[in-house]
């Protein structure tokens, strides 16, 4: 079956320099997205949800 291996494989997409930088990007627009919506009163929270997922997603 074409899915039955898409987790290890996006798993080891993240886990290259390159899936770091899109983890990254990808991160810092849905934070910056978070923060213009809901008027930036819950910026600290929002950065450390950012951190939090990029630690469990990328290799920094």
């Amino acid at each position: 079956m074409v899915f039955e291996n898409i987790g290890d494989k996006a798993a080891q997409a993240t886990n290259s320099e390159q899936g770091e930088q899109f983890t990254d990007h990808a991160f810092d627009a849905a934070g910056d997205h978070a923060d213009t919506a809901i008027g930036n009163q819950h910026d600290e929270h929002i950065q450390k949800m950012r951190d939090g997922a990029d630690a469990a997603a990328g290799t920094e």
